[in-house]
């Protein structure tokens, strides 16, 4: 689980995909009709493939990487100057400094586990109130904010593209109880992690029938 808040100090010149991810914060993206249904397609085949992908399926896996890298391409082709301005400007990632980075990459490693401000100001080396003032000024969300987007993040992830089930995924996004995993995903998603799942495998099954 690579944040993107790990890549502030590699040139764009090394690691150009998760450039779209680095400058969003800066950039309204848009495209014009026709990019959109094919960049709107590519997601969908990717969550269709990982659905049918079993074990370690190296075919999948290169099909879903191969449409990905498609989909940053795109991306590139219609905004990389802007990413390079934006380099060249010192605007990616600036405000997140000191002990936020490490804050956040020490949740995202620790996802499974409890976590709290305490334990994270311990990792990062500074007062857990000095971590919550950084936290909410240079990201505007609370510690408990930051930790349950991610696992929120985490399950999302896991349940379009691998087959485990909503008991395992929410144990390793760190939600505990089923139930309280269930509770939280709907109320900040809409709908129950088992819902979510199926509304995307159907949209990737729409895809290829079509």
């Amino acid at each position: 689980d690579l944040h993107v808040f790990d890549l502030a100090e590699v040139p764009l010149a090394r690691a150009p995909e998760p450039a779209p991810f680095r400058f969003q914060q800066g950039l309204d993206f848009r495209f014009d009709e026709a990019d959109t249904r094919y960049l709107q397609g590519l997601c969908e085949r990717m969550a269709h493939e990982a659905q049918q992908a079993q074990g370690d399926d190296t075919a999948s896996h290169l099909l879903i990487r191969s449409d990905l890298l498609n989909l940053i391409g795109i991306v590139w082709r219609r905004f990389g100057s802007e990413f390079r301005r934006c380099e060249a400007e010192g605007l990616h990632l600036q405000p997140h400094k000191q002990a936020v980075l490490p804050c956040i990459r020490y949740v995202t490693q620790n996802l499974g586990q409890e976590l709290t401000l305490g334990g994270a100001a311990q990792a990062c080396h500074v007062s857990a109130t000095h971590l919550a003032h950084l936290l909410k000024s240079e990201t505007g969300k609370t510690f408990l904010e930051i930790v349950t987007e991610r696992r929120i993040d985490r399950a999302k992830t896991m349940l379009v593209f691998t087959s485990a089930s909503t008991t395992e995924i929410g144990e390793s996004a760190g939600f505990g109880e089923p139930s309280h995993f269930a509770r939280r995903f709907r109320q900040i998603v809409g709908s129950t992690p088992s819902e979510y799942r199926r509304r995307q495998q159907g949209a990737g099954s729409r895809t290829w029938v079509e």
